[in-house]
């Protein structure tokens, strides 16, 4: 993998493993354990994979800028 490669691999799989993180827990706490909005669960429980693999594939991008 080269330098240019590395790079765009990082600037990709950064925000694809935070975002997730910083949004699960207000997520989790306003859509499926006290639901504020009408369907808010069934919205919540469809969005935890869609964050859970968002999540995964940035941290396997940042990881793979990493030179082993």
């Amino acid at each position: 993998m080269t330098a240019k490669e590395r790079e765009r691999a990082f600037l990709i799989g950064a925000p694809l493993a935070i975002i997730p993180a910083l949004v699960f827990l207000p997520a989790v706490t306003f859509l499926i354990v006290f639901p504020q909005v009408a369907h808010g669960r069934a919205i919540g429980l469809f969005m935890l994979p869609v964050r859970a693999l968002a999540g995964y594939t940035g941290v396997f991008l940042a990881l793979m800028t990493l030179k082993l």
